[in-house]
């Protein structure tokens, strides 16, 4: 099982959840710079994508067992 976010509940539960997590401030450093960009330049302004690397937190939730699992 695996998480999304890095929410604090993933860490506390009584199977602590890997979790995605996401780098918010970066997120938000990259918005505001195109937002003033736009701002600033309205007529050369060109819309851009950004990918921003997520980091995978692994906790117990995937750890991987000593016996095999059946299919289910």
């Amino acid at each position: 099982m695996i998480g999304y976010d890095d929410n604090h509940f993933a860490s506390e539960s009584a199977i602590p959840v890997s979790t995605i997590a996401q780098p918010g401030r970066r997120m938000g450093e990259v918005a505001t710079e195109l937002l003033l960009q736009e701002i600033n330049d309205t007529a050369g302004h060109r819309h851009a994508a950004v990918v921003l690397d997520p980091q995978l937190i692994a906790r117990r939730s995937t750890e991987r067992l000593g016996r095999s699992v059946a299919a289910v």
